[in-house]
């Protein structure tokens, strides 16, 4: 059965050899001369096959082609990826080293508090007046002021900077912010002054992309003029242009609560629609053959436009890719294989982006997609409704259904939460969702006729109050989020092997994939089971990195402490962001204890295993010791006062806020395995500990640049 379905999926054979070298590059370090001589096999290969082939004609050597086909695509996918890389270090280049740049901006700038955020494109550096030629993405920070606000993509500035690589996850399980923009090949940011830059005399680029922002950019003016709060509006753009940067936390958490987050992440749904109403638009054009291909090169070019003007999307561009595929295949009269052209979205998407195999949004999309095409026949055929209006909601129930299913140890694995309720929001917001599409696209065509678009727009204002209150609904019923759910990247893979081969046995009645699935799941299980017991004894200490923040995270067993220093930086959604994922991963994020170790009766609220904590050691400094491995933090400069003879042993000494660093003073008093600066240091006095460190051979580690310093006592760090 796997044999007939791979022959008559061939993309999934191009799809999966691809990808797993594009994983095999991920996680394994790739020299440059096996990357040469990986290239060299692949074409030698491919060649030796080629010839083979035409001289000997035999149809038992087929499966040769196929195994040297797919040894060729594995070592393509390797070589595409470790391309990827080298770009990377072409932008490692340019760290710590200012120059002149010249910068086109690619994106609608966002404006934030104190700063203007752009994406640009470096186009060159300027060297000896000359411009050496460089393609690198960036993101920009500019100093807020009236120019800044001013900028529109197109605009071509020069700049003088030097930039720094992307912050990376600050702290154990959280959101790595450089990960995610290097699978989009942006690598390097930098902050810039008002008085370092100036706008060019160049005019503004025409290119396809610039003209989307900008067309983009007018749309959202548009509906700046609709009688609307802040929350509609940004909930408006997130379903019609993609444009999700203003959508609110707590927006956020209510579709995410009541299981139609997808909505917001423009899927393939939102294409479907937009593809119907071309269609409908078009449909005066099917008379003829010279019609339809008329027909279909319209719809498709009006949809490329959608998807350039979303921002070119993981889902959208996957549904723009597969609707392209199948109109494509119906007009020449080819049979249309569903699963073929899902694996063939996929494997065009990574060619062009090899990075986004692992972007959630693009694991997602097609996983909703995959799980809708093998599960939805098969829960559709359980119940036969006659009546139309009870069969839609019918296939609505059972599309939602087969989606969650495709998507549920992605989303267990990523946000470690299931909705309960899914099935019930969805029956009522996909419906919505396209009555906003529609009405969108009426609004903004005849928004220069007064009357109409007042109507259209009223009309519009109403759906989205509507919707937003659907969502509020469900998303306030008890229950209605399961979270803190945790399962590991290896209990991941293998649910998703044992969903695929459910599907598999539900759509086609063959035993194997149900027997495999079967196996599958005690396994699942047991590696459940061993994380539980590895909990049961855990013990960890982490210095975390909160910008400005002296912070400390201990854990035992499911015991949870944080000590921090008072701040109002502190806030309960910070410290979520910050140490939820992380504490979940961990069996303990509903049992965080916080408290203050700046106060003086922190001995006497302390009941923690393995804790004991010293005030006022060494004139005001602080003594930790959980499990034997022992800590000084160090506050202020009352240290350089002390005077002994005698040298304590610790593991760490903990550096925080302005402590002058005197290493001298500090190699008389301890003998440390590393010194730890904290994020409550600053920048200039940070690269003064540093340097000193490495003037007394004591090893450092700068949290702000290192991220969180996690230290497991009774194992080697």
């Amino acid at each position: 059965m796997l044999l007939k379905f791979f022959k008559h999926s061939p993309f999934s054979r191009l799809f999966f050899f691809y990808a797993a070298g594009l994983i095999v590059s991920n996680h394994f370090t790739v020299s440059g001369w096996l990357v040469i001589s990986l290239s060299a096999i692949a074409v030698f290969m491919a060649l030796s096959v080629v010839l083979a082939m035409k001289a000997f004609r035999h149809p038992d050597l087929n499966w040769i082609f196929g195994f040297t086909l797919s040894c060729v695509l594995f070592i393509i996918g390797l070589i595409h990826n470790e391309l990827e890389k080298n770009s990377r270090s072409k932008a490692e280049d340019l760290i710590s080293r200012e120059s002149v740049f010249l910068a086109r901006i690619q994106e609608l700038p966002e404006i934030k508090s104190k700063s203007i955020q752009v994406r640009v494109r470096i186009m060159g550096e300027l060297e000896n007046n000359k411009l050496k030629k460089n393609t690198l993405k960036a993101i920009l920070y500019f100093e807020k002021d009236p120019a800044s606000e001013n900028l529109k993509p197109g605009y071509l500035v020069g700049i003088r900077t030097r930039f720094e690589k992307v912050p990376a996850s600050g702290n154990p399980g959280e959101f790595n912010y450089r990960k995610y923009l290097a699978n989009r090949k942006v690598y390097l940011q930098s902050f810039i002054a008002a008085e370092s830059w100036c706008l060019t005399t160049e005019k503004p680029s025409k290119g396809i992309r610039i003209i989307a922002e900008n067309f983009r950019r007018r749309l959202l003016d548009r509906y700046r003029k609709l009688d609307m709060d802040q929350r509609e509006f940004n909930v408006l753009s997130a379903l019609t242009l993609g444009y999700r940067r203003d959508l609110d936390t707590e927006t956020k958490n209510a579709f995410a609560k009541a299981g139609v987050m997808h909505v917001m992440a423009l899927s393939g749904f939102h294409t479907g629609v937009i593809a119907l109403l071309l269609g409908y638009l078009f449909g005066m054009f099917n008379g003829s053959p010279t019609g339809r291909a008329i027909r279909i090169i319209m719809i498709l070019m009006m949809l490329w436009g959608f998807a350039m003007i979303t921002g070119l999307s993981a889902s959208v561009t996957r549904a723009t890719v597969m609707l392209s595929l199948v109109m494509a295949g119906k007009f020449f009269g080819r049979k249309i294989n569903t699963y073929n052209i899902l694996f063939a979205a996929a494997f065009f998407i990574l060619a062009v982006t090899p990075g986004l195999i692992a972007d959630v949004s693009f694991q997602l999309s097609f996983l909703a997609v995959g799980g809708i095409v093998l599960f939805h026949p098969v829960f559709y055929r359980i119940v036969r409704i006659k009546n139309r209006l009870a069969d839609m909601i019918w296939q609505l129930f059972t599309v939602s259904c087969a989606a969650q299913l495709g998507t549920l140890p992605l989303t267990m694995y990523y946000f470690h939460q299931f909705p309960l309720f899914f099935w019930l929001a969805n029956l009522y917001t996909l419906p919505l969702v396209a009555v906003v599409i529609y009405l969108a696209a009426a609004y903004l065509l005849l928004s220069f006729i007064a009357p109409l678009s007042r109507i259209t727009g009223q009309m519009l204002l109403w759906t989205v109050k509507c919707l937003l209150h659907g969502v509020s609904l469900v998303e306030a019923f008890p229950n209605a989020l399961i979270d803190g759910i945790y399962i590991s990247a290896a209990q991941t893979v293998l649910l998703l092997v044992a969903v695929s081969c459910f599907g598999l046995f539900l759509s086609y009645r063959i035993k194997i994939p149900l027997f495999a699935g079967l196996l599958i799941l005690p396994v699942v299980l047991l590696l459940g089971i061993k994380h539980d017991c590895e909990l049961n004894r855990q013990k960890r200490f982490t210095i975390n990195n909160l910008n400005g923040i002296s912070s400390i995270n201990l854990i035992s067993g499911h015991r949870n402490l944080l000590l921090a220093n008072p701040d109002s930086l502190i806030t309960p959604a910070k410290i979520m962001y910050s140490f939820n994922d992380y504490w979940i991963e961990r069996g303990v994020h509903d049992r965080v204890k916080i408290l203050d170790f700046n106060d003086p009766g922190l001995t006497d609220s302390l009941d923690f295993p393995g804790l004991y904590i010293r005030q006022n050691f060494l004139r005001d400094q602080v003594y930790l010791n959980f499990y034997e491995t022992s800590v000084v933090i160090m506050k202020n400069d009352a240290y350089r006062q002390v005077i002994t003879d005698s040298m304590l042993e610790v593991d760490l000494v903990v550096v925080t806020g302005n402590v002058y660093p005197d290493m001298g003073k500090i190699t008389q008093l301890f003998d440390p395995e590393r010194l730890v600066i904290d994020s409550s240091v600053k920048f200039y006095n940070a690269e003064k500990w540093k340097n000193a460190c490495a003037e007394y051979g004591v090893d450092c580690w700068n949290i702000a640049a290192q991220g969180a310093y996690t230290v497991k006592p009774g194992m080697s760090n």
